[in-house]
């Protein structure tokens, strides 16, 4: 009893019609064009020549008729019966064997253009059963003339070799010639393999040779990618072949076309080096070095991370940084990192999450890498762990912070020492005054008592006697003198204090409006013994606005400022002048500080601003004044310290500051930082 036939499922008819493995590359490789198609005329699969002798992308054609797409009429325009045509005849004749079916027709391209095309088709069976067709053409154009064919194999840059079947050398062109320096009257009628083949090579190609002479319908030339070939000099050759065997007299003849890859095959060994220290170089880097869609999503990241941060690099593939990065940080990260589509990179400072849950301040520097049509198609980024350097830098601002105070204590004590020295010697003047009237007061009461035995006409001249010992008239003029001078003495300890006051505003993260004009007053006055030695100091302060900033950070630059003015003026010799001024410019506020010193050398004003460099002598600088006044105006407050200087006349510093303070376009207020 015969099994009933089993129905043929979709998948397996289109596994049947569309090539796959080597047989798909074989095929999608073809100079010829091939396509194949369903009972229904449908294309199942399209090679690349196909598309473009049809002119149609293989999108177009997948799933369409092939039949009514391609040949529907004539050239003439009259119709074309399905049942005329090769595909029909091929699904028709199903029943008839599996020899393929040949013709010449023609077909509309996707211009408009009729072409003329050699058809050969071929049934394509599935358990016995037709499934579909494949189809492979080529275009029927007039055969070239032997005068043509040599003029276009001479021309040709790829060199070109004719051989018999057992490899003798029957033609060979200029461009062989001049890649191998072997001319064609030495060698004509030599063996190729024989003659110019390296030894080792020979046996791997005898084998697929000598299987392209007994292929049947050999349609497909061999190609041989590393054909190392011997010189006419010596040297060897690398050559990428291409081998067709034509029909020729009954027989078979090769056409060998040659391509000197030799510079190639050294160029990718370059790049598979480079490519392999990169990747070393990547491995061994103790930054973090990771790669991202434009959004974000991270597509590589360097083994360092594990280290640094706690991930492994497959617990970040495909994960979004914006996950790891803290929530105040993600909005500056994005724009100045990533960059999106109208970002060019950069640098920033941000805070990555570790794994433990701590977080850890990064210092990243990004590259937009732009596709041909200037889009964002990746960006790399280059991270390093900075929190310990962080700590550092924090600590050296505390020694700048120490060293100003103390040289402004010192001076400090000086200010308040004088008034209270003379306070004191005037209270003790007073005091002995106060003693010496009490005592005069005693005679009186004494002398004017109705009890007292000396007679009145003794009593005024012992009085008056009394008062000339005391000098009253002295006293009279002194102490109201020294009263005077001790409120006097009193008011400056007053207004000294209420400037260090001022000047010593509790330090916070948040940004609030303030008065710059009174700060800079309070720093003036307790800067005033460390300037009044060497300077003397002019405040031309305009009306500001209330400043959105922090006044405890700002004091610690406008500190920094005034006394660095001081030094450069006594490093002169000569008694100077510093000029502190404020005006308002736009959206911004501007606060110069001038000296008349002796200005900076050109050969060393692109350091003033580097940590740690100073000019002063050891125990006198620490060399971080300037940079961590550059750091507080433009990274904590959004605004430019510039320098304008002159040698021989002196120096001024320019701090730029946004009335409404750092950020305020983007999220209304100043940049706060939490906890790391």
């Amino acid at each position: 009893m015969t099994a009933p036939a089993r129905t043929l499922t979709a998948a397996e008819v289109a596994d049947a019609l569309a090539p796959t493995g080597p047989y798909r590359a074989v095929f999608d490789a073809s100079l010829d064009g091939i396509y194949s198609f369903d009972l229904e005329g449908r294309c199942r699969y399209v090679n690349p020549a196909a598309e473009r002798l049809f002119g149609y992308p293989a999108a177009e054609l997948l799933g369409q008729n092939m039949h009514e797409l391609l040949h529907a009429t004539h050239e003439d325009g009259n119709p074309y019966p399905y049942h005329e045509c090769p595909m029909g005849v091929a699904i028709a004749t199903a029943g008839s064997g599996t020899a393929p079916t040949s013709a010449e027709s023609g077909f509309w391209r996707a211009d408009g253009t009729y072409l003329n095309a050699d058809w050969r088709i071929q049934q394509v069976f599935v358990d016995g059963e037709v499934v579909g067709a494949v189809v492979k053409f080529a275009v029927v154009e007039p055969a070239p003339s032997e005068d043509d064919l040599g003029r276009a194999l001479a021309a040709n840059t790829d060199g070109f070799v004719g051989t018999e079947a057992d490899g003798t050398v029957t033609a060979w062109n200029a461009a062989a010639e001049e890649a191998l320096g072997w001319t064609a009257k030495e060698m004509l009628g030599r063996s190729f393999l024989d003659l110019l083949v390296v030894d080792g090579t020979r046996p791997d190609l005898r084998g697929p040779l000598a299987e392209l002479v007994s292929r049947d319908g050999a349609d497909f030339p061999l190609v041989v990618k590393d054909m190392r070939v011997m010189r006419r000099d010596g040297t060897e050759a690398e050559l990428e072949a291409s081998i067709a065997r034509v029909p020729w007299a009954g027989g078979s003849r090769f056409h060998t076309f040659l391509r000197d890859v030799s510079a190639l095959r050294r160029a990718e060994s370059s790049l598979a080096r480079s490519e392999a220290m990169y990747r070393l170089l990547v491995a061994a880097s103790r930054d973090v070095i990771s790669r991202h869609t434009p959004s974000g999503d991270m597509s590589f990241v360097s083994p360092a991370v594990e280290e640094l941060f706690g991930w492994t690099p497959g617990d970040l593939i495909g994960r979004n940084l914006a996950h790891l990065v803290h929530p105040q940080d993600i909005d500056d990260l994005f724009v100045e990192v990533l960059g999106g589509d109208g970002g060019s990179g950069g640098e920033w400072t941000f805070r990555v999450q570790h794994r433990e849950g701590h977080w850890v301040w990064v210092e990243s520097t990004s590259t937009v890498i732009r596709d041909d049509r200037g889009r964002v198609s990746e960006v790399l980024v280059c991270s390093r762990d900075i929190t310990a350097r962080r700590a550092r830098e924090a600590a050296s601002q505390q020694d700048s912070k120490l060293e100003s105070l103390g040289r402004l204590s010192a001076g400090l004590a000086h200010e308040i020492n004088t008034p209270i020295q003379y306070v004191g010697d005037n209270a003790r003047f007073l005091s002995e005054a106060f003693t010496d009237l009490m005592g005069l007061v005693a005679l009186y009461r004494q002398t004017l008592t109705a009890e007292t035995a000396v007679p009145w006409s003794e009593r005024l001249p012992a009085m008056q006697a009394a008062e000339r010992d005391m000098e009253i008239d002295y006293l009279e003029s002194e102490v109201p003198s020294a009263i005077t001078q001790t409120l006097a003495g009193i008011d400056r300890v007053a207004t000294i204090v209420r400037a260090m006051k001022t000047f010593s505003h509790p330090g916070h993260d948040e940004h609030v409006p303030a008065d710059l004009n009174e700060a800079l007053t309070a720093t003036v006055t307790v800067t005033r013994h460390q300037v009044h030695q060497v300077a003397d100091l002019e405040l031309d302060l305009g009306e500001l606005p209330p400043v959105r900033c922090n006044i405890a950070e700002l004091n610690q630059v406008f500190l920094n400022l005034i006394v660095n003015a001081a030094d450069a003026i006594e490093e002169t010799g000569r008694h100077g002048l510093i000029r502190v001024a404020t005006r308002v410019d736009g959206a911004d506020v501007l606060i110069s500080v001038s000296d008349t010193g002796g200005g900076i050398p050109e050969h060393i004003r692109a350091k003033v601003f580097d940590p740690f460099f100073t000019t002063k002598e050891v125990g006198r600088g620490t060399g971080q004044g300037l940079p961590l006044a550059r750091s507080v105006v433009t990274d904590g407050h959004g605004g430019t310290l510039s320098l304008d200087t002159e040698p021989g006349v002196g120096t001024t510093l320019t701090i730029r500051l946004p009335i409404a303070g750092a950020a305020s376009s983007s999220d209304g207020g100043p940049d706060t930082e939490g906890g790391a």
